[in-house]
């Protein structure tokens, strides 16, 4: 969507069209993607669970910082004075994106406060994981050869992917299409969990 305005600012014509457009029409797209772009964020806490208080504590204090302190700095501008008008400048901007603040305080809370696989959603995440797991046993090895070829191909760049998979660091960047994943040690952590909480449900 990006590339297509940035073609739209650079031929006339097409923004001629797009700036003959009706202000209600243009704010009626932008809250209906807006919208959207909020609800798909959203809907990844299907599988927490939100009856915690743990979870409440970390949705509600990222969505009330999200929005109130990018405020307060653009009430303030100069709070942030760190000596280096470049690091002020980085900060500042950082910190007055509430997508950027939101996310950021949210993933430092949910690894920082202890919490249970099923208040995090990690068991609904490894169940859902395994069952999609256990759709593909009836595959053949070629056959789910060809659909990770052509999943994976969907993240190609249109240009330059022989660069890219000559480098072998590329790999480890999670937005790069060669990226193959972490091998986090939470994964081990999860099975104690997993283990102790079967044990659980054995006493009872």
């Amino acid at each position: 969507m990006s590339v297509y305005l940035i073609i739209f600012a650079v031929i006339l014509k097409f923004g001629a069209v797009f700036a003959a457009m009706p202000d209600p029409i243009v704010g009626g797209v932008l809250a209906i993607t807006i919208g959207m772009v909020s609800a798909v964020g959203l809907s990844t806490l299907q599988h927490v669970d939100m009856n915690s208080p743990r979870n409440l504590f970390i949705v509600g204090f990222s969505f009330l910082m999200g929005l109130s302190l990018p405020e307060y700095l653009a009430a303030n501008p100069d709070i942030i004075q760190t000596g280096l008008p470049t690091l002020d400048q980085i900060l500042t901007v950082l910190l007055r994106t509430s997508m950027f603040l939101g996310g950021l305080i949210g993933f430092i809370l949910d690894n920082t406060i202890p919490g249970t696989p099923d208040e995090r959603g990690l068991k609904r995440m490894q169940h859902v994981s395994s069952s999609c797991t256990s759709d593909d046993d009836g595959m053949n090895e070629e056959m789910k050869a060809e659909v990770t070829r052509l999943v994976n191909g969907c993240y190609n760049m249109p240009f330059g992917m022989s660069y890219i998979r000559k480098w072998t660091w590329t790999k480890y960047i999670p937005f790069s299409p060669t990226f193959l994943g972490f091998n986090l040690t939470c994964k081990r952590k999860y099975k104690f969990w997993k283990r102790l909480s079967n044990a659980a449900e054995t006493q009872v």
